[in-house]
């Protein structure tokens, strides 16, 4: 069965591969690669769902709402649905993350 795979760049530090989860027989869950590089990461923002990245390497500055910490893998960063988030890279290689979001979020 064939793989889609939709791929963006923002602001040219954050690759993102997005997996529908529709080809791989899910009724209600995507997959999210995020490839980032040194120094990069996006600018404060949000989403209507609840999400999770499981860092795979590395070390991730993360700010969600008012906290600001310092995640190093393996680590799993919680973020709740509506919460301004975003995150920078501290390391000097470009960092992976994944995520799974629900398919009906349409983020």
């Amino acid at each position: 069965m064939p793989t889609k795979i939709r791929v963006a760049m923002l602001l040219s530090v954050v690759l993102v591969h997005i997996l529908g989860g529709e080809s791989h027989g899910f009724e209600s869950l995507s997959f999210v690669i995020s490839e980032t590089k040194p120094n990069g990461g996006p600018p404060l923002h949000r989403h209507l769902c609840e999400e999770a990245h499981v860092l795979l390497a590395g070390r991730v500055k993360y700010t969600i709402g008012h906290e600001t910490f310092v995640a190093e893998a393996p680590y799993v960063v919680r973020i709740p649905a509506g919460a301004c988030h975003s995150f920078e890279n501290l390391g000097d290689k470009t960092n992976k993350r994944y995520r799974s979001i629900p398919q009906e979020s349409g983020e």
